[in-house]
C-alpha cells in the first residue's frame, strides 16, 4: 500500500484501502462493558420515570441498592424488606 503522502488529495477522490486495514481498527477502540452499559441504562430509565422497566434491569444485573431504590419508588416496601433479607442470597459477608 502506498504512504498517505502518495494518495490522492482531490477531495472526491478515495483512495482504495485493503479490507483488512479498516478491521484491524475496530479491535483498537475501547468499548464499555455490558454491564456497565445496562446499569446505566436502568439509570437512564429511573430518570425517565419508567421505574418498572429499571427494576427488570437491576434484577438482572443484582445491582441491590439500585433495586431498593426502585422499590421505594414505587412504594413496595414488602419487597424492599424481602430484598435486604433474601435478594442477597442470604450468604454472609454479602451485605
Amino acid at each position: 500500500m502506498p504512504p498517505p503522502s502518495a494518495w490522492p488529495t482531490h477531495p472526491t477522490a478515495t483512495p482504495l484501502l485493503p479490507a483488512s486495514l479498516p478491521r484491524s481498527y475496530a479491535f483498537s477502540v475501547w468499548f464499555p462493558l455490558h454491564i456497565q452499559l445496562r446499569k446505566e441504562l436502568g439509570e437512564l430509565l429511573v430518570g425517565m420515570g419508567l421505574v418498572g422497566a429499571a427494576l427488570a434491569v437491576f434484577e438482572q444485573l443484582e445491582l441491590w441498592d439500585n433495586l431498593i431504590v426502585c422499590y421505594q419508588l414505587l412504594d413496595k416496601r414488602v419487597q424492599v424488606c424481602v430484598g435486604l433479607k433474601g435478594g442477597r442470597g442470604g450468604k454472609p459477608g454479602s451485605g
